[in-house]
This record gives C-alpha cells, structure tokens and sequence, in this order.
C-alpha cells in the first residue's frame, strides 16, 4: 500500500493551525483547541523534567566534586603517613645516638661541684682573656636537678667588648661545664670602650640516677 502526500492539503491543514494560533485568546485559555493546550502542556512538563534533571545533574556534580576533594585529602594523608612510617627506624637510630652522645658530655662533667676550683678557673679565663676581675660572690646553694646539679657564681669584672667575646668563646670550649647565665653591662666612660660586667656563671655536675 502506497500512501501518497498532497503538499496542498498539508498547506491548508497548517494554514488553519496558524490561524487558530494567531487568534488564541489570552485571556481565556479555556476557549483554546485542546490540541494548542495538550501541546503546551506536553511542553511544559518537558521543560519541567529538563529543569529537574539539570538540578541532578549540577547535584552529583557538586557531590562527585567534594568526594573528589576528599579523596585527595584522604590520599595525600596517606602518603605522609607512609613517608613517616618508613623514615621511623631511622629517627629511632639516630635519637638513639643523640641519647648516646648526651649521656657521654653528661658523664664529662665533675661528679660534683668544687666551688674553689670553679674561681680558680674563672681567674683563669680572665686573666688569659684580657677581662679583669673585681669582686667574686661565693657559689649559691647547689640547685638539685633529675641528673644533674647545678651551682651559680656572681662575677663584678671589667674590659672590652673585644676581652669579654673572648671570655665567652673560651667558656664555650672549656672542659669543665661553666656558662655564662647572665650579665649586665654599664661603660665606664663615654669615651671608653671599657665595661663594668656583672655577670653570673652556672657550673654543673653530673649525678648518675640509680637505677
């Protein structure tokens, strides 16, 4: 069976499908053709589920986005803790050498404080410095720590910035565990690059804990 078109019928047929759209009125929609509502309608609820589907859509979007971002967090978490895991028997190793090495400076010192060889020493410094000592104040009362003592000595000296930086450097290598805990410092004359230094020296002992 052969169906045959005729353009002139299809004319006429949208022709009056125009005119009758063309004289629709606005303000009674219920006059209109039921085949111009059941048009709109269809196309209404189109437009509809389209306008749904795009809110779906932009929805998983956003979730896919902060999952994403999660994801990554979570990764790089991961690879920092792996990093961290695998460099632990290393700074194991090496805090076990740094306590080796601190035991060993602390088994150097005296295994007590002698307050006379302290100013002995002091002297010493001084005198090989260029710093002059005036007036010593005996050691304080023996600060007990965990393992450790500790015992400090107050100095009135005098000499240059030059002398004292040569006093302090020599302190830094000194054998006997002294430092230099404070001081304060007033020049003599404004035209001297002479100090008046009160400074106050820490010595140490070590005192093994029993164990």
């Amino acid at each position: 069976m052969q169906i045959k078109l005729n353009p002139e019928a299809w004319r006429v047929w949208y022709e009056d499908r125009l005119a009758e759209v063309r004289s629709l009125d606005r303000e009674n929609i219920g006059s209109w053709p039921r085949w111009v509502r059941g048009t709109l309608l269809i196309a209404a609820l189109l437009l509809g589920f389209l306008v749904m589907y795009q809110m779906e859509v932009s929805s998983r979007a956003a979730e896919l986005r902060r999952l994403d971002s999660k994801l990554q967090q979570a990764r790089k978490l991961y690879e920092q803790t792996y990093k961290e895991a695998a460099r632990l028997p290393q700074a194991e190793a090496e805090s076990e050498v740094i306590h080796g090495q601190y035991e060993t400076a602390l088994r150097q010192l005296p295994d007590h404080i002698d307050s006379s060889a302290v100013k002995s020493e002091l002297e010493k410094l001084m005198q090989e410095t260029g710093v002059l000592g005036q007036r010593y104040t005996g050691g304080s009362e023996v600060i007990t720590g965990a393992i450790y003592d500790e015992q400090r000595f107050s100095y009135e000296m005098q000499g240059t910035y030059e002398a004292f930086a040569r006093l302090t450097a020599r302190l830094a290598n000194w054998p006997r565990m002294i430092v230099l805990r404070e001081f304060t410092t007033q020049r003599l004359k404004a035209s001297d690059d002479r100090l008046q230094v009160k400074a106050t020296f820490s010595a140490f002992a070590y005192r093994p804990v029993a164990r």
